[in-house]
């Protein structure tokens, strides 16, 4: 199972800096992607079904995921969805592929007819054949991502003698995730897509939603060159660890989490109703600001500079036989310089003065988020694939390591 995050552009996140941090931290501990949100507009007052109030902000998909990209190094970045049929196709395959190129090839292209017919309204689109312009817009940034000179001719979009550059890194495309509960959805994301997406599904639901996609298979011919359909769904808030096992079981790919505050007043009152909660069962709570800096470099480095010690007595051949993490952080040991160890060791110090006092004066510490996911059963590590990141992933525990 992968995970994700859902919601960098939205809320609180569509703060720059709060984006970059949850960002950054979920590249660390092992989340396989970021989603952002879209609505262009959103109805005033709110009525079902929009999602949220009107107010709410929501940064543009692709700007928010270049942000993004200049930020992080792996993750991937994934629209969750694009409103395809609200969008210029010439001008969206631009702004993607632009978003594949800067992020060194790390865009998902998650897309979506759409559902809110005062949005469309307002922007002077019919909402009636959105599902004939998502098809047809599909087939027609496809034609300008594939074709060395590109051409298409619809009943919505026709371009000749043009071409557009740059073209996505991702050949042939970036994966493409198509979301929607409806059949039209299902046959869309079986005949054209690599994947299908389903939003706010608990498990019951997903069953569901899964079951009627069976269904349409059995109607529709996929493509070979697309291979299997990948699976990812949001689960609404409240996934239990053992959710987790039976959305596997239904034979789902990743879920993706959300971590939707609308700003940062929101993220911080839940952690106040917490500590009220602890307040009323007679604990004594106390406000503390950040009583150190960030330890991760002092941490890192007597870390690496200890693993290339205790490997220096080893053969070749003996340290080709060791895990591929290990033998990364004794590489990283072996070029740092006796300054850079000491002064990683004065940090320390410093820094167990400071969690002496903290540990003399406070017996728990609640905070906002844990930072690293459940990690796979019979795992080491957050995400296994990525083996050469032995301690990066838990930065929570470096204080407490260090000390």
């Amino acid at each position: 199972m992968k995970f994700g995050l859902y919601g960098i552009n939205v809320g609180a996140c569509a703060d720059p800096a709060t984006a970059a941090r949850v960002a950054r931290l979920a590249e660390r501990v092992g989340f396989d992607s970021v989603w952002t949100g879209e609505h262009v507009v959103l109805p005033d007052p709110q009525v079902p079904p929009s999602p949220l109030p009107p107010r709410t902000a929501l940064l543009d998909p692709a700007v928010a995921l270049a942000f993004i990209a200049a930020h992080t190094q792996t993750i991937r970045l994934a629209t969750g969805i694009i409103i395809l049929p609200q969008r210029n196709p010439l001008v969206l395959a631009k702004e993607l592929a632009s978003v594949d190129v800067v992020s060194g090839g790390r865009l998902l292209f998650g897309i979506g007819a759409g559902y809110l017919e005062p949005e469309f309204s307002a922007l002077g689109i019919p909402f009636a054949n959105r599902g004939a312009r998502t098809d047809e817009y599909l087939d027609a940034i496809l034609a300008l991502w594939h074709e060395p000179s590109p051409r298409y001719k619809g009943r919505f979009v026709a371009f000749a003698g043009i071409d557009a550059e740059p073209r996505p890194i991702q050949r042939p495309h970036p994966p493409i995730h198509v979301g929607g509960q409806s059949p039209g959805a299902y046959r869309r994301a079986l005949r054209r897509a690599n994947g299908w997406y389903g939003f706010a599904l608990d498990v019951e639901n997903a069953r569901r939603c899964l079951a009627d996609l069976s269904s349409v298979r059995g109607r529709v011919a996929r493509p070979a060159e697309l291979g299997p359909l990948e699976i990812t769904i949001t689960p609404p808030p409240g996934l239990r660890p053992e959710d987790v096992a039976r959305y596997a079981d239904l034979g789902v790919h990743r879920l993706v989490l959300l971590i939707f505050a609308r700003d940062a007043a929101e993220l911080l009152a839940q952690v106040e109703r917490a500590a009220e909660r602890f307040a009323e069962l007679g604990a004594t709570v106390e406000t503390v600001e950040r009583v150190f800096d960030d330890p991760a470099r002092a941490w890192l480095t007597l870390w690496w500079s200890g693993a290339a010690k205790a490997l220096s007595v080893f053969s070749a051949v003996e340290r080709q036989r060791l895990d591929p993490g290990l033998e990364a952080a004794a590489q990283q040991g072996a070029r740092l310089s006796a300054v850079d160890y000491v002064t990683a060791d004065v940090a320390r110090s410093a820094l167990s003065l400071e969690m002496a006092k903290f540990h003399r004066r406070f017996d728990l510490l609640l905070t906002p988020s844990v930072a690293v996911p459940a990690l796979p059963t019979g795992a080491l590590l957050a995400d296994p694939a990525r083996e050469r990141e032995w301690i990066e992933w838990a930065p929570f525990s470096y204080p407490f390591n260090l000390t």
